[in-house]
C-alpha cells in the first residue's frame, strides 16, 4: 500500500518518509507490524507539513487510521463468506467492557 500527498510519497515500511502512516496515533514503519484495517471509527489525511505530530515529524503529510474504541455498551458483529477452491474469510469483532 503506498500514498502521495502533494507529489511526495510514502508506503509501509518507510521509516524517513515524508507521508507517515500513524495507527491509533502510532507511526507505522519497519519494526512495526501491520495490523488488519477492520473496524476503523475514522481516517484522516493531512495534507502538507505537519511538524512533530505525535513526535514525528513530516513534510508530505500524514494518514492517520484511528480504530473504533470501546463502548458502554455490549456489542460486536460478525460475517463469514466463502468461494470457490476452499476460499474462506471471516471477520468478527466484540465490544466488552469490564
Amino acid at each position: 500500500m503506498a500514498y502521495a500527498i502533494r507529489g511526495q510519497s510514502a508506503g509501509f515500511g518507510s521509516s524517513a518518509a515524508p507521508v507517515i502512516i500513524y495507527f491509533a496515533e502510532v507511526p507505522v514503519t519497519n519494526d512495526t507490524a501491520i495490523v488488519p484495517f477492520f473496524d476503523l471509527q475514522n481516517v484522516q489525511v493531512l495534507a502538507g507539513p505537519q511538524g512533530t505530530l505525535f513526535g514525528r515529524s513530516s513534510t508530505g503529510g500524514a494518514v492517520l487510521f484511528e480504530p473504533r474504541r470501546p463502548g458502554r455498551d455490549l456489542s460486536g458483529y460478525g460475517s463469514a463468506s466463502s468461494g470457490n477452491l476452499g476460499y474462506v474469510d471471516a471477520e468478527a469483532a466484540l465490544n466488552v467492557r469490564s
